[in-house]
């Protein structure tokens, strides 16, 4: 008996060796920290899992929110591995940073293969922009030793907590992009449905040298839908259901939501432009008429564009086309005329960043720690941003307008043929 005992012992030591070989082999790499690990179904006690090698929860398919704490103080939404740091980056959002485990996940491409490795969850930017909200933007690190692109990553706090996983996507820069120019889109909220808005900024933004669109969608309307979808068909957008789990923090998560767009694009988009719906960059000199010419040959990193409102046309009369862009509401080539005071940069100004070294971004700036080099600040007689508030009326006060018909005379033609060919697609279904 004594005899078989020690052969199922000895038995058992060389197996665990025969396969820490193999998964030294399948990494090639160090395999600090990494130990076999097993799936099992959500069903299972979290006593069972922590701090075991077994995962239990459910891996969630597409980026989403979820809470990695007990007291719902931290919470996550996508998850990046950065192969030059050997690190995973993760959105979030934080009230009270208090540590916790990253439990990064490795597998063979059928599932058949698992390996477990353990790190502490650390603070990695933690962005301003709170607005006195509870809830600030945050993104989190956890260090990896592996030298490989994790499958998926989960979180505990203690035996009693442990979280979904989150599928976890590389960021390495490819040799070629797939798209030049991505906008990023902040959450539609409040049930959004501006239908002539919507399909507006898209094309006119298309005119201007987008090719993407990642839209952050927090409530909207059936039609803000089935325009979206029609885009979506045309593989011009991607919507991102943005079902943030709190409501005490600045805008629904926008500065969140930008830390998102930028990473996701990272081995995507060679650039990302944040504009909201009534935003536009324009380029006012003569025989540049998109984003490509505008930043041909600049080496920059980022470019920031002043920013001027525009107010409603009280009195315009001389507009041939001003009919048919009453029926399809396009207050850009019906609004010409802008406010005197032109703002400054980083004030209500909007940009386009090089997602290849953009760490972090905010509302109005690429913050100079963020791309290693302050923005280039683009003057404002070469490009700016064109803000059209549809309420906004010029005011009796004897205040002097400035008349700019720059997108009339340079893509009006254009927008009115392309936002008629929109909509006859979205009618017909």
């Amino acid at each position: 008996m004594k005899r078989i005992v020690l052969c199922v012992c000895v038995g058992v030591i060389l197996f665990q060796l025969v396969f820490m070989c193999t998964l030294h082999y399948f990494y090639s790499g160090a395999i600090t920290r990494i130990v076999p690990a097993t799936l099992r179904n959500s069903t299972t006690s979290p006593r069972e899992c922590w701090p075991t090698t077994t995962f239990c929860g459910d891996i969630l398919s597409e980026p989403s929110w979820i809470a990695i704490d007990h007291r719902n103080s931290k919470f996550v939404f996508s998850a990046f591995y950065d192969p030059v740091s050997n690190i995973i980056i993760i959105v979030g959002l934080n009230s009270r940073f208090n540590g916790g485990v990253c439990q990064i996940w490795y597998t063979s491409d059928n599932m058949t293969f698992l390996a477990k490795e353990e790190s502490g969850i650390e603070l990695y930017r933690t962005l301003p922009e709170t607005h006195g909200r509870r809830y600030s933007a945050v993104l989190y690190r956890c260090t990896s030793k592996s030298k490989k692109k994790p499958a998926f990553i989960s979180f505990v706090e203690t035996d009693r907590f442990i979280s979904k996983g989150l599928l976890v996507k590389s960021i390495e820069i490819p040799k070629r992009y797939k798209h030049r120019f991505t906008v990023c889109l902040m959450p539609l909220h409040n049930n959004f449905n501006d239908s002539y808005a919507l399909v507006q900024w898209i094309e006119l933004n298309l005119i201007l040298g987008a090719d993407k669109f990642r839209v952050y969608n927090h409530s909207s309307s059936q039609s803000i839908k089935t325009i979206l979808d029609m885009y979506s068909g045309r593989n011009i957008t991607e919507v991102v259901q943005w079902s943030i789990p709190v409501t005490d923090v600045h805008y629904f998560g926008q500065v969140a939501a930008l830390q998102d767009c930028l990473y996701q694009n990272k081995a995507d988009s060679e650039f990302i432009v944040n504009l909201d719906l009534d935003e536009y960059i324009v380029p006012r000199v003569e025989h540049i008429d998109t984003w490509s010419d505008l930043i041909a040959n600049s080496p920059a990193e980022a470019f920031l564009f002043r920013n001027t409102f525009f107010v409603a046309n009280s009195r315009e009369h001389n507009y041939s086309e001003k009919a048919i862009a009453q029926q399809l509401r396009l207050s850009t080539l019906l609004m010409t005329r802008h406010e005197p005071k032109i703002w400054s940069h980083t004030l209500r100004s909007k940009y386009i960043a090089r997602t290849s070294k953009a760490r972090s971004l905010m509302i109005h700036d690429v913050p100079w720690d963020a791309i290693g080099v302050q923005a280039e600040r683009v003057q404002s007689d070469r490009a700016m941003v064109f803000h059209f508030q549809h309420a906004a009326s010029e005011p009796n006060n004897g205040t002097t307008y400035i008349i700019d018909e720059t997108v009339r005379k340079k893509y009006g033609e254009m927008l009115i043929r392309n936002v008629q060919r929109a909509w006859n697609r979205i009618l017909r279904g």
